[in-house]
């Protein structure tokens, strides 16, 4: 068979192909329905509420504040004998925490959204959780300070850190449920959210009333002269403290006062019941020395611990006195 037969035959192959495909019954798929949106995924068009760059310049000022009253504590912890050092460690301490919030704060981290409004008309409102964070470890500190100071039993310096823990946690479950997402096609408020905000406020009775009842009186034991800037002290960190929930009630959860009103006014309010608290609280100290609270051996001793006699048959028992005693003689 010759070339160009095989090529003629092989061409009528291919169009009869391509003939009996075009000719042929297509059978179309039906078109694909348009999604519909789901009712638990927020629409696109979204309001943002946010703090903006306002939020991050008072975050950096925050930040430098913070910074300044972490040196002055720390000036003040490093220059004291090792069995003063209780108060300033704690006021150190609230520092570092509140520094490391801040800069969190400032470098866009520590918040996420809430939304708000109706699914065709959604408000994405920014709230700024890790301030929860921040006041679980810096409130059951202020307390323990205060309490310390007052110079309370153990007992009720370790209730006071737990209510206070416990205030800030409960609270910061409310203002995560208010607004828990779509129910229905609607935006769902969560009552419970009010539940968690009645276990905050029940939380915060103990510290309240512990505060001003006994620790009057431990001070008042301790040296008269105390009692006063005690009361000072305690009364303008109340103060302080009160507008929190009631920010946090006009913010967050009902949404009546804006996200950058709301940041500057707890970020004024931080700084009032810290670092001003703080450097009145070495304020006091400075012009009352008595008032400084002295660790036991067992916390500020060389060694830790106290020597155990080793009882040895037919040799007397002796035992050396170790050099943190002599630090609470000192005392």
């Amino acid at each position: 068979m010759e070339f160009h037969q095989v090529v003629n035959i092989l061409t009528s192959a291919s169009l009869a192909s391509a003939t009996a495909t075009i000719t042929g019954t297509a059978t179309l798929p039906e078109p694909i329905p348009s999604p519909t949106p789901s009712p638990h995924l927020p629409p696109q068009a979204v309001t943002f509420l946010t703090v903006g760059t306002f939020g991050r310049v008072v975050s950096w000022i925050a930040v430098a504040l913070y910074t300044l009253a972490l040196l002055c504590f720390l000036y003040s912890t490093l220059h004291r004998p090792t069995h003063k050092r209780l108060l300033p460690i704690l006021l150190t301490l609230i520092s570092i925490v509140s520094l490391a919030a801040y800069y969190s704060y400032a470098t866009n981290l520590g918040f996420a959204f809430q939304f708000l409004g109706t699914p065709d008309k959604l408000i994405a409102r920014q709230v700024f959780y890790g301030r929860f964070v921040q006041y679980a470890a810096t409130t059951p500190l202020i307390l323990v300070t205060l309490g310390s100071f007052a110079g309370l039993q153990a007992y009720r310096i370790v209730l006071l850190a737990i209510t206070g823990f416990a205030l800030e946690v409960f609270g910061g479950i409310g203002t995560a449920v208010i607004h828990s997402g779509f129910h229905r096609g609607h935006l769902h408020t969560h009552h419970a959210a009010w539940g968690w905000l009645l276990l905050s406020l029940l939380s915060f009775l103990y510290p309240l009333l512990t505060l001003f009842i006994p620790a009057r009186t431990s001070v008042a034991q301790r040296s008269p002269a105390l009692l006063r800037p005690y009361t000072i002290l305690l009364s303008l960190e109340l103060l302080f403290f009160v507008p929190y929930p009631l920010f946090m009630l006009l913010g967050s959860w009902f949404n009546l006062l804006g996200p950058k009103a709301e940041f500057l006014a707890n970020t004024l309010l931080d700084i009032l019941t810290k670092p001003v608290f703080g450097w009145a609280l070495l304020f006091v100290l400075y012009r009352h020395p008595e008032g400084e609270v002295l660790m036991t051996p067992t916390w500020a001793g060389e060694a830790g611990y106290e020597p155990v006699p080793q009882a040895v048959e037919g040799e007397e028992v002796q035992v050396a006195v170790a050099p943190a005693a002599a630090v609470e003689a000192a005392a």
